[in-house]
């Protein structure tokens, strides 16, 4: 049977799309249409008859990138199309596995699942009672997803020689963590992939079970896969299975303990009959972008036993040269591009959600951000608060999982004293160790000694109530209205300075759990607090370089680009290793872009307490001039070294952002950006008598006054 949505693919698309079975790996750069191959593929299995739409898999890295081979779907064969394939990412697929069959490794199906925020608070509290300094607490937070992503557990740590010194505290705290978790009937991210494949490990009738179902599996971004995620689709599809697995060895997202192409080549070696597609067209980037892309990448060194990605050939037209911009400091930078994005947005062309600004590190958000304010553009940054991470929706979602689980102690902490019920820390802290040493969960031993002691009448209240909904029949909208009015807590919020705002927000959350299930609500608030911003509404997305993996924009900005940023201070030290990663992020970056990309970086920016001279990043030397326009707005002095880009000759911005220029018709006015160099600059500028004009500058005879 033809289908229409197969027309206009090159050949090497289609043979990827048209086969039959048994494994295979699609190898390629960014832009060849991997992503489109395993969503349409997948479709094409579904509408042949070869397969129906629960015996097809596709898992991708985000729940963004999911949501994109989901909207590739839709345009080819419609929404209830989309809507009944399984597209979706390795958490999602693991929470329901688990969901059917978690009582044999120890937990009820009613398992909570802890975002980062409740699990760095119980890490916290654990370091607490260790006297284990407590600001240790995102390091050793991420030490442990680590482990748990090698399929380490506190054991296998403690057998593998973590004995002795930090090791060993790392140790006691990841058993502790683990046991907490455990007794609370909670899984974090990390416990979802892991305790899959644990539970397919031991018990093969459930693997049997999922293997006769899941007849097809395909997974995107197959180079960012962790030991335990690789070990999860290998365990589905069996030894000789219907895996497809789609991978870009230049790309490298951060995290990985193995290195993309040790994935390829391990899966080269597990299925030995899979057939190779490597499609050789880029369909995404213009010749402008892609040019620049294969002069970074082209002094690359290849992986050992993987051959070189050659450079892909690009479909489109010619598109703009991108442009560096080398500002004086951080602020101007995001100034810069502030501005930038506002002008092209009211340029018509492009919407906000069209725009991607990517960073290094949680440092460079702040003046992004600032920036953007001022310029009134709205944005939306998933690293940054979000509204199911705001403390009024926190508590309120603390209090929902309570009910459901009495034995999250980390929720029931949480809503004790909101509102206030004469407990505190001392008395929590006691009553904590006195269920530890009981062995028994939080809320019991308060159960217990709330009858006993009168000053906790509001705490046996509490109690009382959670224990009047332990047959949660009711919506999860109505839930949430009868517990927090009956709690006090919606009277306690209204006090507030910012009480209606926030009351505004617990409304918004009960109109958003409306009439599902209470745990069904909770598993998507798991999902959506988790994720990285799929469904979000017409802003620029502001993220780091792993966050947008799998995504595509047709305008991007890269930000920080400097020594000790991009690349990050620890790949410094020239090690070939580290500097190859942290230019196969760069790559990951500036491959996301369709349209137009922008470089930038300062010359000096503040690290923390202190404000440091940068120097541009060893990566655009790999820029020919004749490639990349460049506007150089730091002096000479403050630049750190004028000779770093050698290759790069920008000339110094003669109409500074801010100078005061003069017209012949026009009169005054004031710049507001310069772009471009030689005959191609262009300046813009707001005139006081005619509004904001954009003027070639070779035409436009101003003078500064």
């Amino acid at each position: 049977m033809k289908h229409s949505f197969l027309e206009g693919h090159s050949q090497s698309q289609l043979e990827a799309l048209m086969h039959q079975g048994g494994p295979a790996l699609i190898i390629s750069g960014a832009g060849s249409g991997k992503t489109r191959i395993l969503a349409l593929r997948h479709l094409m299995l579904v509408k042949s008859g070869d397969a129906t739409s629960d015996e097809v898999i596709t898992l991708a890295l985000t729940r963004r990138a999911a949501s994109c081979m989901k909207s590739l779907v839709e345009k080819a064969a419609g929404a209830s199309m989309s809507e009944m394939l399984r597209m979706d990412t390795v958490q999602a697929l693991c929470r329901w596995i688990l969901r059917d069959d978690c009582e044999s490794i120890g937990f009820s199906r009613d398992f909570i699942i802890y975002d980062d925020d409740d699990r760095f608070c119980l890490i916290r509290s654990i370091l607490k009672e260790f006297k284990i300094h407590e600001a240790l607490f995102r390091g050793i937070a991420g030490r442990i997803s680590s482990l748990k992503a090698d399929m380490v557990t506190p054991d296998h740590f403690l057998e593998g020689g973590g004995s002795f010194g930090f090791e060993e505290k790392l140790a006691r705290v990841y058993m502790r963590y683990q046991g907490e978790l455990r007794k609370n009937n909670a899984m974090d991210y990390d416990d979802l992939v892991m305790n899959s494949v644990r539970l397919l490990d031991e018990r093969p009738d459930v693997l049997d079970r999922y293997r006769r179902q899941a007849r097809h599996v395909m997974v995107d971004d197959f180079q960012t896969v962790t030991p335990a995620q690789y070990r999860l689709v290998t365990l589905l599809s069996g030894d000789n299975g219907n895996i497809m697995v789609a991978a870009d060895t230049n790309q490298w997202l951060g995290g990985q303990s193995c290195s993309c192409a040790d994935y390829v080549e391990l899966f080269r070696k597990d299925y030995r009959a899979a057939r190779v597609f490597r499609p050789e067209s880029n369909y995404r980037s213009t010749p402008c972008i892609s040019d620049v892309v294969c002069a970074v990448m082209g002094n690359g060194t290849a992986k050992k036993g993987v051959k070189s990605l050659k450079p892909l050939k690009t479909v489109r037209q010619a598109g703009t040269r991108p442009v560096y911009f080398h500002a004086a400091t951080e602020t101007e930078e995001a100034a810069h591009v502030a501005h930038g994005i506002r002008e092209l947005y009211l340029s018509g062309k492009y919407g906000y959600s069209d725009f991607c600004v990517l960073y290094r590190l949680g440092m460079q958000l702040r003046p992004i951000e600032e920036a953007f304010r001022r310029e009134g553009i709205p944005y939306y940054a998933p690293s940054a608060f979000m509204f199911y991470q705001k403390p009024e929706v926190k508590d309120a979602l603390a209090y929902a999982r309570v009910v459901l689980n009495p034995n999250d102690s980390v929720s029931l902490r949480r809503i004790i004293n909101s509102p206030p019920r004469g407990m505190g820390e001392t008395a929590i802290g006691k009553t904590c160790e006195a269920a530890r040493r009981d062995g028994t969960s939080l809320f019991e031993t308060l159960k217990r000694t709330s009858r006993a002691r009168k000053s906790q009448i509001k705490v046996r209240n509490l109690i009382e109530l959670v224990q009047s909904f332990s047959k949660p029949d009711a919506s999860a909208g109505d839930i949430l209205r009868k517990l927090l009015d009956e709690s006090g807590y919606m009277e306690w919020l209204s006090q507030d300075k910012s009480g209606a705002v926030k009351t505004a927000n617990i409304n918004a959350l009960i109109e958003a759990a409306g009439d599902r299930k209470l745990d069904e609500f909770l598993d998507h608030v798991s999902v959506i607090s988790h994720s990285d911003g799929a469904g979000v509404a017409d802003a620029v997305t502001v993220m780091t370089f792993p966050e947008a993996g799998g995504l595509e924009f047709p305008v991007v900005y890269i930000t920080g680009l400097e020594e000790g940023l991009l690349p990050n201070s620890h790949a410094c030290k020239d090690d070939p290793e580290l500097i190859e990663r942290e230019k196969r992020l760069l790559y990951t970056g500036m491959t996301r872009a369709c349209d137009m990309l922008f470089l930038s970086g300062a010359a000096s920016r503040r690290f923390y307490a202190r404000v440091q001279s940068q120097e541009p990043s060893r990566f655009l030397k790999e820029i020919p001039s004749d490639l990349c326009s460049v506007i150089e707005r730091a002096t000479r002095r403050e630049a750190a070294e004028p000779s770093v880009l050698p290759r790069l000759h920008g000339a110094i911005l003669p109409f500074p952002v801010g100078a005061r220029v003069r017209h012949i018709t026009w009169g005054t006015g004031v710049v507001r950006d310069f772009v471009g160099d030689g005959d191609a600059a262009k300046i813009t500028v707001n005139f006081s008598s005619v509004g904001v004009k954009r003027l070639a500058l070779k035409f436009a005879n101003l003078e500064v006054i």
